[in-house]
């Protein structure tokens, strides 16, 4: 697990931490020093990723006391949603889908109301979005053993061919690698081997035991429907214990569809700059999985179902954009924000339902640039405080993300898109610390949208600090 995010097992929240002098510069105003100039080159036929159908996603969790919440479909869409998952984290090792109960021991709370068919009927499929289902591998019905392959394939075989819902994304457990084997007890909860003894360095704990365990489920869940795809979970190489990854490897081989990482910042959760460190990171994970899958492995399928970061505030909303923008560079399928009511939407004690909170704002800027099946293009940026991403679109035009990650300083951008010509009209939006007030994590208003004159391929604006903008300019 990563050291500044840590997540309780029982109360399924992630919390915060580390929250040093870039914490302070994030939350609290501060006074603007001299304005600061970036170039940006966007290349519109250098295509980097396309935008997956699936990749604005967000994690729900069936401790969930929101679950069913009015209107949320209608803001999850607003949001640009296109993937939930269930049935959340670590809780995913000791729930059984079909009694909506967790298992004997785990002393897990669960509200009745969080059951796969109201997740499915009440929230995806009003929403319009993929499914990411997470099987119990940490425990059997009985709370004597492991998680049982028959449960998963019996899950199969309710969603895809008693109701057909076709999901297709399916991951076998949550965090295998935190149950105790490589650091006793672990958070991930296991019953492969017992709680009454030592727990570090046990075989039936090993990755190595996850690997061949994996190949029995995934045998047993395709045996169901062969179109589903199934993950195994794996740590980036800068992680603790990384070199579990070899173990995990030599056993699934090239049998895995895609792998999964859970990435919480590993150096500090209010850095804005830490996802220069997703690429590298990526490209690292595959190779070493190449060695044992061979070269095809190289570009094998990447989900991030967990992650979340930035702080508090605007600082949050920019590195949701960001991280979700990367990660689509990078080449992840999906990448869901961890969880629907921390940090996305409000829970009913913080402030009024699903209000909308910082990173689903961020996943709104997003995704009014990038939207589904549109094309991630170069952009190239002379400044690391000012990152840009930019976007072919399917209707011929181009949308640029420019985002200004210093604390107290604005940038004026000299932007030049080169290979599709453009109108000299078109639309902007802001977002970013004008929107909040002093310390307050919750937004006072959303994005602000304005006309965008003077522009076409050869322009400039001014981005203030610690805020984002989104240009949208049509083709000619």
């Amino acid at each position: 697990m990563p050291s500044c995010l840590q997540k309780s097992f029982l109360a399924g929240i992630v919390c915060t931490m580390g929250l040093g002098l870039q914490m302070m510069l994030v939350s609290q105003p501060a006074q603007l020093m001299g304005q600061k100039t970036a170039h940006v080159e966007v290349t519109v036929e250098s295509a980097i990723a396309m935008v997956p159908e699936a990749g604005y996603g967000v994690g729900m969790s069936v401790y969930d006391n929101d679950f069913t919440s009015s209107g949320l479909p209608e803001k999850l869409k607003i949001a640009g949603v296109t993937a939930l998952r269930f049935p959340g984290g670590s809780y995913s090792d000791a729930y059984h889908w079909k009694t909506n109960t967790g298992t004997p021991g785990s002393n897990i709370y669960i509200n009745a109301n969080d059951t796969f068919d109201h997740f499915m009927t009440l929230n995806l499929i009003p929403v319009g979005a993929q499914a990411i289902v997470t099987v119990n591998y940490g425990s059997n019905a009985a709370g004597s053993g492991g998680g049982d392959p028959a449960e998963a394939a019996d899950w199969v075989r309710y969603a895809n061919i008693e109701k057909g819902w076709k999901i297709r994304y399916w991951e076998i457990g949550n965090e295998i690698g935190g149950n105790g084997y490589f650091s006793d007890p672990g958070w991930e909860f296991d019953l492969h081997s017992p709680y009454d003894h030592k727990r570090k360095g046990q075989p039936a704990l090993s990755q190595s035991a996850y690997g061949k365990n994996t190949l029995e489920f995934l045998h047993a869940m395709k045996a169901v429907d062969p179109t589903i795809r199934t993950g195994v979970g794996v740590d980036m190489p800068d992680s603790n214990p990384a070199d579990g990854n070899a173990a995990l490897f030599k056993e699934v081989k090239d049998k895995v569809d895609f792998l999964i990482v859970h990435w919480y910042p590993k150096a500090s959760s209010t850095d804005l700059t830490v996802t220069e460190d997703i690429k590298p990171q990526l490209t690292a994970l595959r190779e070493q999985y190449a060695r044992y899958a061979g070269a095809a492995g190289k570009s094998i399928p990447i989900a991030v179902t967990e992650t979340n970061g930035g702080g508090s505030g605007a600082g949050r909303a920019l590195f949701a954009t960001d991280t979700f923008l990367t990660w689509f560079e990078a080449g992840a399928f999906t990448v869901e924000w961890q969880e629907m009511h921390n940090g996305f939407l409000s829970q009913v004690k913080e402030v009024q339902v699903d209000t909308p909170a910082e990173a689903y704002y961020g996943m709104q800027m997003a995704s009014l640039a990038a939207r589904p099946l549109d094309s991630l293009v170069e952009a190239k940026s002379t400044s690391p405080l000012l990152v840009a991403h930019a976007v072919k679109r399917s209707d011929g035009g181009v949308a640029v993300v420019l985002i200004n990650k210093h604390p107290n300083q604005p940038f004026q951008v000299d932007i030049a898109v080169h290979g599709a010509p453009l109108a000299v009209s078109g639309i902007r939006y802001d977002f970013g610390r004008a929107n909040f007030s002093f310390n307050s994590p919750w937004a006072t208003s959303g994005p602000l949208q304005s006309r965008l004159d003077g522009a076409g391929n050869s322009f400039s604006a001014t981005v203030p600090a610690l805020s984002e903008c989104v240009l949208i300019l049509p083709g000619k």
